[in-house]
């Protein structure tokens, strides 16, 4: 059933020639969220999520880990709900969309992949079910400012 509908999905997209930009993330904070204040004076708050990936290498048989790391921005209420109740080591899962900074430094170009949160839900068991409910609350769209 799920196959159905996702090739009815994808035909959809097709038909109605849409782009997807969407992400859902969950990992660990690797540090206390940063806030920051934009030359324009707009808030955000970025933190960093470390995601971890295990697999059997069909050489060896023996187990292999890797680990990614994701910058996040969030901008506006959601920026300071993560800037006010996420910490380092946190279980959190951020939706939202992939964009990629570029800046150059001494004639070289630098890039960096971000995700711009639109929304996230903290997982660690040590906080209460009604702050989970108010953290994954949508910010309106006057709330959300890109730089």
């Amino acid at each position: 059933m799920l196959q159905k509908r996702m090739k009815f999905f994808c035909l959809l997209l097709t038909i109605l020639n849409m782009d997807i930009n969407h992400v859902q993330l969950v990992g660990n904070t690797t540090r206390d969220p940063e806030i920051k204040r934009t030359s324009s004076g707009q808030e955000l708050t970025k933190v960093t999520v470390a995601t971890n990936y295990s697999w059997i290498d069909s050489k060896s048989k023996k187990k292999r880990e890797s680990s990614e790391f994701h910058h996040v921005v969030a901008w506006g209420k959601i920026g300071e709900l993560v800037g006010k109740y996420l910490h380092k080591g946190e279980k959190v899962m951020f939706e939202g969309r992939l964009v990629t900074k570029s800046w150059e430094v001494k004639g070289v170009k630098h890039y960096q992949t971000q995700i711009v949160a639109n929304n996230f839900i903290l997982l660690s068991a040590r906080k209460t079910a009604d702050k989970i409910e108010v953290l994954a609350e949508e910010p309106s769209l006057e709330e959300i400012d890109e730089d």
